[in-house]
């Protein structure tokens, strides 16, 4: 299983990119952020990854100053593992 972790500072748009992704259409979930992004909120969106490529677009037409990047949460060798993207 694999899914893309997206990593924001702010709270407030975590949620506001999550309601924008739902809008076009991509399934999302809010999570808690993993200790391998670093110091956050505490919150991200989670996302599978063949919906990457649109959600990229999505936010880089968005004015999301707190993004913090995206992670790709592996499972290997029987443990998940992150990957930055």
């Amino acid at each position: 299983m694999e899914y893309i972790i997206i990593v924001f500072w702010s709270r407030t748009e975590a949620f506001s990119y999550a309601n924008n992704l739902k809008k076009f259409g991509i399934a999302s979930a809010i999570i808690p952020t993993p200790k391998e992004a670093g110091k956050t909120c505490g919150l991200s969106v989670k996302i599978m990854p063949e919906d990457y490529i649109q959600a990229k677009s999505i936010l880089s037409r968005g004015r999301y100053s707190s993004f913090g990047g995206f992670l790709r949460y592996v499972f290997k060798n029987g443990r998940y593992s992150f990957v930055k993207e």
